[in-house]
C-alpha cells in the first residue's frame, strides 16, 4: 500500500468528503486505513469487572484506502504517489511537485 501510518490524508468519497486527518493504522489485508476523526461510531459496552470502560464510547472504524488521497507535505495538495529507486532504496514521491515524502 502506498499510504503509511502517520500520513495526512484527504477523504475523497462519502459523507465526510473533503475532511483531512492523520492515518492511525493501516490494514493491508483489507486494503483499509483508520483515520483520526473520520468514520467515528458509537459503541455500547456492557459493564464488566475486567473492563475499565463501560457505557457508550466512540470508536474509529477503518475506511477503504481507495477513498483517501495522501497530502504532499511540500505542496500541501492531495496527490497520488509514485515510487522512485535510487541509492539502493525505494522512495515515495509526489506526482505533482516531484518532492519526496518523509
Amino acid at each position: 500500500m502506498k499510504i503509511k501510518k502517520g500520513d495526512s490524508v484527504k477523504i475523497l468519497q462519502g459523507n465526510q468528503r473533503g475532511k483531512v486527518g492523520e492515518v492511525l493504522e493501516v490494514v493491508p489485508r483489507r486494503q483499509a486505513v483508520v483515520v483520526k476523526g473520520i468514520n467515528v461510531v458509537k459503541k455500547h459496552l456492557k459493564a464488566q469487572k475486567t473492563k475499565a470502560q463501560s457505557g457508550i464510547v466512540d470508536k474509529t472504524l477503518a475506511i477503504a484506502a481507495s477513498r483517501v488521497a495522501p497530502i504532499c507535505p511540500s505542496c500541501g495538495k492531495a496527490t497520488r504517489i509514485r515510487y522512485t529507486t535510487g541509492q539502493g532504496h525505494k522512495a515515495r514521491q509526489c506526482r505533482r511537485c516531484q518532492q519526496s515524502f518523509k
